[in-house]
């Protein structure tokens, strides 16, 4: 006998075999569904699920013949109930209406049987009134494309994309793949040149993710194939080359570019291809500076595509195939024009106007001007709407300083820009021009192009890897900054709204995007992302210290693909999209009127503007601030940059000169306040401004409560966490131990690494670091003011190893009483005899990921390592570098406490601090507790215990702190801001 029970089995069975589908585990899947088949004979109804299931799953992994029988039984359950097809609940059952014809049709059925099977589902969805839902749309899509010929839309593709018109060519030309791939799969040439086709007009019209996907699904296709030396594989690598180089991505392009070329020279095919590809190698060339031979390419393309100029013979040979099959009556005349049009005069105009780009900043000025004269005629000539031309010719008025008559060409130019490329390249020159022309629309157009600058890096990221973002990103980084500047020269209150916007978007933007990308993946309880995600965690870890330069390409390439695929699967979420955009609007209703939000930022002061030779400028800070009633953001300019930089140490935080400089400007738009929310720019990450002097006896935190945040954005992201329930406190740690000892111990934890990474190769032992006997006092101290007894790790068991363990863990404090370190390159260099990177692998690192090496934590053990003693591969050092450390996964940690010597320091950027505290944010900790400078050891312990003992009573993090230190200064013995204002506190809101 049935029960309830077996009813609700037969649901947990499909969840099951879904989850398994999702995994890309389809036998799993399917045997799961055939050994307990006998739960869904219960009814009519578990049986038709049972059948629709099994068929769905078969069709989607192309196993149409298996797919078949239980779609067929599962329509006949749903033809038996056509009058109930109606019901919202069994609409997405229909799909498998769609499914049949399609599985007849791969199964060898005819044109008609297919067509008659579509005109049956549009019955169904119009029946069920389900006409909104996608599957409807193909049903229509595909009925139009059988019922009129293929081969017609091929000539209506090709005329459309001819003629420049991209956006309506791409559906087009999407059916001719379609039909390509059912029909002519092994057409393989033909195929891939209409994927080239594809691929083009979806990076025209600024689609640049499917242009990307498109193609290297060519390229792919191609290889599979072993069709490498066909010209078409070598003119897809070429398109890519241009691709990336509208992504600013030159190396990457360069890399295709050079293998395109190669393989044409290979082939001894040096016609119009070749040259083009020669001339987009020029380019590349020119983004990477390198312009000596930029120049000798162009020189070479140019006379090579004049001659080409004048041969108009057979250059559209993809009529021929269309004429003889094509029921339709095609236009050869008006394609051979377009064709002709496409393929020589745009790649003339073209490049003739990249000539005249390179010419000038090689100083050749009238080779320059009259290529771009040039350029522009012939484009005129054939009616093109080209934006570059135009540009680059305001731009040789620009670098003459005539910046009115640039504005000129700029505007023409802005008109005619059809992507992302073009509007953020033309549009930023567009905006200077009007500015130092004095424009009075310079304001309203730097406002509208930063809106659109911003979509775009959105887009941009939602489908590049962590590396291609910070490619992409270091060439705009300046962009945003700029105009700001405009639009604060400007004096238009109303547009500094967009001022704060660009802020939040572009501070900690690389930072921000990796971490929103992590909490994403890890939070989604996708097992293959998760497994994915981890997989990047161990490629990054054995990257650092491969030596073979193959292996690490191929790392590389692997650690990218992966990096990438999780990127455009996390953003295709919708929500997860929309989470990314915050408006000052939105930092400001997060505030009650208690509260001031203040971004500190570098808005320069610049002079000379009447030319490129006199323009000049130097870094300023301003506060841009908001409170709840404000109806923009208020800009108070505070000091210059070299003001901050002459101060010492003395100067910071025992006078009242940093109060002068940041605070005393804002007294007036402070009045009332309690709560400063505040992110800090450039030098001031490395300043503890929230301890500022205002007298002998009061500092600026005596009386506001000061939150110093990554960005102010956090506010309105409403992350709320506080954590208090586990925690690992290091501290006491043995430095000095016997190899063997460390050897034994490093291998006796859960965390067992193939190869180790190797912080440091020593030369010789004149570096060590000395056991700190403050620090076990320290964490004794602390773990008693937990309601639930801590993690204790000290002595021989603080190994790197241990604490790498906690990679992916829920503990929620982890707490490091222990040396810190951080050199500048500077530094590093003066110290020959310790180096962090490996010789074979130092050019091949970001300067992002040098900084991260020159800082780190010293564990148990380290001492051997410093003093150049060699350890097993699978036996870490003991120094954990920041870089290593970015690598972990430490999403679930609410709280760091770093109580370690200059563990808040490190190298400065729009990104914030390239040292540990980046090191422990990209790893996903939200609260940061660190140093700025080396502390005293009894002190800190002090200092720790306090903190601990009020955070764990309930008291908020920033509460905690200001207790803690004020218990220092009350003591006369610490009372100078040496022994209590190294720390500051980072996130710490709750």
């Amino acid at each position: 006998m049935w029960s309830q029970n077996d009813y609700a089995r037969h649901l947990e069975i499909m969840s099951q075999a879904n989850t398994l589908v999702g995994d890309k585990k389809i036998d799993e899947a399917m045997s799961i569904l055939r050994q307990n088949k006998n739960l869904f004979q219960y009814d009519a109804i578990t049986l038709f699920r049972y059948n629709w299931l099994n068929g769905v799953i078969l069709y989607q992994v192309d196993r149409y013949s298996e797919a078949r029988p239980f779609i067929v039984d599962a329509i006949s359950f749903l033809d038996a109930n056509e009058s109930e097809l109606s019901d919202p609940n069994l609409t997405r059952f229909l799909q498998i209406y769609y499914y049949a014809p399609d599985i007849d049709y791969k199964l060898g059925a005819n044109k008609d049987i297919l067509v008659k099977g579509l005109e049956r589902a549009k019955y169904i969805y119009e029946l069920a009134g389900a006409t909104s839902e996608p599957i409807y749309s193909w049903i229509i899509s595909d009925l139009n494309s059988l019922q009129n010929s293929n081969l017609d839309v091929a000539a209506d593709a090709l005329s459309l994309f001819m003629s420049g018109d991209y956006v309506n060519a791409i559906p087009l030309l999407q059916n001719v793949i379609a039909y390509y791939q059912t029909n002519q799969s092994t057409d393989y040439i033909h195929l891939v040149a209409w994927l080239k086709s594809l691929g083009m007009a979806y990076m025209y019209v600024g689609d640049y993710n499917n242009s990307e996907k498109t193609y290297l699904s060519a390229v792919r296709f191609l290889e599979i194939q072993n069709l490498q030396n066909e010209k078409a594989y070598r003119m897809i690598l070429d398109a890519l080359a241009v691709l990336y180089v509208q992504l600013q991505n030159y190396e990457k392009a360069l890399d295709y570019n050079t293998q395109a070329k190669t393989l044409y020279e290979k082939a001894l095919d040096f016609g119009e291809d070749y040259v083009r590809c020669v001339s987009n190698c020029a380019l590349c060339h020119n983004g990477l500076g390198h312009n000596t031979t930029a120049k000798m390419m162009l020189d070479v393309a140019l006379r090579q595509v004049k001659q080409n100029l004048s041969d108009t013979t057979a250059i559209s040979g993809t009529l021929k195939d269309l004429n003889q099959l094509s029921g339709k009556p095609l236009d050869a005349k008006k394609i051979d024009k377009n064709h002709y049009i496409q393929t020589r005069i745009i790649p003339y105009v073209m490049l003739l106007s990249n000539s005249a780009t390179v010419y000038s900043e090689l100083g050749y000025f009238s080779s320059a001007l009259r290529a771009i004269k040039e350029s522009i005629k012939v484009l005129e000539e054939y009616g093109l709407k080209e934006a570059l031309p135009y540009n680059n010719m305001g731009m040789l008025y620009f670098y003459k300083s005539k910046f009115s008559q640039s504005v000129e060409w700029f505007l023409k130019s802005y008109e005619l820009c059809r992507t992302p490329y073009e509007s953020d390249e033309i549009g930023i020159n567009t905006a200077l021009g009007l500015y130092l022309s004095k424009d009075a629309s310079a304001c309203a157009f730097s406002a509208d192009l930063s809106k659109r600058m911003r979509k775009n890096i959105q887009n941009m990221f939602a489908f590049m890897s962590g590396e291609e973002r910070a490619i992409y990103w270091k060439h705009f980084e300046n962009y945003l900054p700029m105009l700001n500047l405009i639009i604060y020269e400007s004096g238009n209150a109303d547009a500094f709204g967009t001022i704060y916007d660009n802020i939040l978007e572009s501070k900690g933007l690389l930072l921000r995007s990796t971490n929103a990308i992590r909490d994403a993946i890890l939070n989604s309880g996708n097992a293959s992302d998760i497994a994915d995600y981890t997989r990047i965690g161990k490629l990054k870890q054995q990257l650092l210290n491969e030596k073979d330069e193959e292996t690490r390409l191929a790392i590389k390439k692997e650690i990218e693909a992966i990096d990438k695929r999780l990127t455009q699967h996390i953003n295709a979420n919708t929500d997860f999209a929309a989470s990314k955009n915050i408006r000052w609007e939105e930092v400001r209703n997060a505030l009650t009127k208690d509260d001031v939000a203040i971004e500190f930022y570098n808005i320069p002061l610049v002079w000379g503007l009447d030319s490129i030779q006199t323009m000049d400028g130097e870094p300023r800070y301003c506060a841009v601030l908001l409170r709840k009633g404000y109806k923009y953001p208020h800009i108070i300019p505070l000091c210059k940059e070299s003001k901050i930089d002459d101060l010492d140490r003395e100067d910071l935080y025992e006078t009242d000169s940093i109060y002068n400089l940041i605070w005393q400007p804002l007294e007036s738009e402070l009045n009332g306040v309690k709560n400063i929310y505040f992110a800090t720019d450039r030098e001031l990450h490395k300043i503890g401004i929230e301890y500022a002097p205002v007298s002998e006896n009061e500092n600026i935190g005596d009386r506001y409560n000061l939150f110093r945040l990554s960005s102010t954005r956090v506010l309105a992201e409403n992350k709320t966490t506080n954590q208090k329930e586990s925690a690992v406190l290091y501290g006491g740690l043995k430095y000095d131990l016997g190899k063997d000892e460390l050897i034994a111990e490093s291998r006796a934890g859960d965390y067992h690494p193939t190869y180790s990474s190797r912080a440091f190769i020593v030369e010789n032992s004149r570096y060590g670091v000395k056991y700190l006997p403050g620090t076990l006092k320290e964490v004794e101290e602390i773990s008693q003011n937990f309601n639930s007894t801590p993690r204790l790790i000290t002595d021989i068991s603080g190994t790197e190893e241990s604490f790498k363990s906690l990679a992916g863990s829920s503990t929620d404090i982890i707490h490091l009483a222990t040396h810190g370190f951080f050199w500048t390159d500077e530094d590093a260099k003066k110290r020959d005899y310790v180096t962090f990177l490996n010789p074979n692998n130092k050019i091949l690192q970001s300067n992002e990921d040098k900084a991260l090496m020159r800082s780190g934590l010293f564990f148990s053990g380290a001492n051997i390592g410093l003093k150049g003693e060699s350890l097993p591969d699978d036996v870490e050092d003991g120094v954990l570098t920041a870089l290593e450390l970015s690598n972990m996964n430490l999403g679930h940690v609410d709280m760091v406490v770093m109580s370690a010597c200059e563990s808040g320091l490190g190298e400065t950027s729009g990104e914030g601090v390239f040292g540990l505290q980046r090191g422990f944010k990209l790893a996903g900790a939200n609260t940061l507790l660190m140093s700025l400078w080396k502390v005293d050891d009894t002190a800190t312990q002090m200092l720790m215990s306090n903190f601990y003992k009020n955070y764990l009573s309930g008291k908020s993090k920033q509460q905690s702190l200001k207790l803690a230190q004020l218990s220092l200064r009350n003591n006369p013995e610490y009372s100078d801001p040496e022994y209590w204002a190294a720390f500051i506190l980072l996130d710490g809101l709750n």
